[in-house]
């Protein structure tokens, strides 16, 4: 068996002709203030918290006001097959609700309601938004501080159909994706992070050089050129309507002055989308593989845990793996294990859950104030020092935000203080798997035992 096989099966990419096809769980017809005429693929709920103005529903180019029209006419130089509404529901793992949704509400303001005076939640889409930039060709660096596109049909279809495929053909389970993507992204074309992270995916530089670099020593292919392969080699639907969007596997410049390349449309969402599987993918084993390596499920047993859920412990450093990259992620996580280990304290299933664990007294903890007298930093060093110290004997989700860049607390020089990350990423994760289930209906977006053990 030649190394490339085996590259593709420890991948798990599963997109053979025989793969079943999967199809979307049987969401119930049942609307909650939503307009008839556009289902959005049957939400159990097509509303949002917000006005009666906001709806999870489509806009029509003619309302919007023209800075957001900017991407529109590029939209239509996208294959059709990639911007329409398909007649079939085929390779669908969610409704389009949970796309259009997090899109619309992606961007908030506050503003004072003239006839009560209270403030009010609303989508700020006027307002020009740092989140956003704008490209005015395919190449060089966007101009950050734009207006949130116009959500139109082709816009919406778009990413979903991007999505939708690439999840398909690479065989991703996408609801354990949507909940931080809409935290980060809000599955916006043209999101700009504040490290330059892009796109649908929030691309970085690391994950654009981890796409592109050649897995194999005596391989010249690269990780995107092994997928593409693959994908070529497949009857499904989904991976021909990929292969068939050349621009998308093209290499691209991982440097940050190069970002219009992973943002600009029509080559996008679609590659960014793709890189954004394949990086997913390179995650995903090098985590399996670390998990098995390092006995990671015999020291669970030790702390008590009967038959652990491997796949959550997966899931949770993947998924951090984005965030703080996959040394740091797999780091915290077995520093929190052995630290328990190594004090004879057990570990319990209520302690692992990032959907009901609160990190608000951490938060405190490690808040610094942009001013404060010496005494006072003696004080608040020494309280962080014995927070640090015990943090094992804290949740999971309350140690990974104490601990995750903790030593920039302890730094006087601000050049020192960078981290890689947010601490608390993995809540703020799960806070929109929350809201996905409260405002979408539980289930619709979201992936069962996701970052709850």
């Amino acid at each position: 068996m030649t190394h490339l096989t085996l590259f593709f099966i420890a991948f798990s990419i599963g997109i053979s002709a025989s793969s079943a096809t999967r199809g979307p769980a049987a969401f119930g017809d049942l609307f909650r203030r939503a307009d008839p005429s556009v289902d959005l693929m049957k939400c159990k709920s097509c509303s949002t918290p917000l006005t009666e103005e906001n709806w999870v529903q489509l806009e029509k180019i003619e309302k919007c006001s023209a800075d957001r029209r900017y991407m529109q006419q590029d939209l239509l130089r996208i294959d059709p097959e990639l911007r329409s509404q398909r007649s079939n529901s085929e390779g669908s793992q969610f409704p389009l609700a949970c796309i259009v949704h997090a899109q619309r509400t992606f961007v908030f303001r506050t503003k004072v309601n003239p006839s009560d005076s209270e403030a009010t939640a609303w989508a700020g889409l006027d307002v020009p938004s740092r989140a956003i930039g704008q490209c005015s060709s395919s190449e060089g660096s966007p101009t950050r501080g734009g207006f949130m596109p116009c959500v139109t049909a082709e816009y919406a279809y778009t990413v979903y159909n991007a999505f939708e495929d690439m999840a398909d053909c690479f065989d991703i389970r996408s609801r354990k994706l949507l909940p931080k993507l809409w935290n980060e992204s809000g599955f916006h074309i043209n999101t700009l992070g504040g490290g330059m992270d892009a796109g649908v995916g929030q691309l970085t530089r690391s994950a654009i050089q981890e796409v592109l670099s050649k897995p194999f020593a005596d391989d010249e292919k690269t990780s995107l050129e092994i997928f593409k392969t693959q994908a070529m080699g497949s009857s499904k639907a989904s991976c021909q309507r990929l292969v068939r969007q050349e621009k998308a596997f093209d290499a691209v410049d991982p440097d940050v002055s190069q970002r219009c390349s992973i943002m600009s449309v029509p080559e996008n969402p679609i590659r960014n989308v793709i890189y954004l599987g394949v990086f997913y993918k390179i995650n995903e084993r090098s985590v399996s593989n670390r998990i098995k390596s390092t006995n990671l499920k015999a020291k669970l047993e030790e702390l008590g845990l009967q038959n652990p859920n491997m796949d959550f412990f997966q899931d949770v450093i993947t998924t951090l793996a984005f965030n703080a990259g996959r040394g740091s992620a797999f780091s915290l996580v077995e520093t929190y294990i052995k630290s328990r280990m190594a004090n004879g304290i057990k570990l319990t299933a209520s302690e692992l859950n990032f959907l009901t664990n609160s990190i608000e007294e951490v938060r405190a903890i490690r808040k610094e104030p942009k001013e404060e007298s010496e005494a006072d930093r003696e004080k608040r060093i020494a309280k962080l020092t014995l927070a640090r110290d015990n943090a094992h004997e804290r949740t999971l989700p309350a140690f990974l935000r104490l601990m995750h860049g903790i030593q920039a607390d302890f730094e006087i020089d601000p050049a020192k203080k960078s981290m890689n990350g947010a601490p608390g990423y993995l809540t703020f994760v799960g806070d929109r798997q929350k809201k996905f289930d409260k405002e979408l209906g539980e289930g619709v977006c979201t992936q069962k035992s996701f970052l709850q053990y």
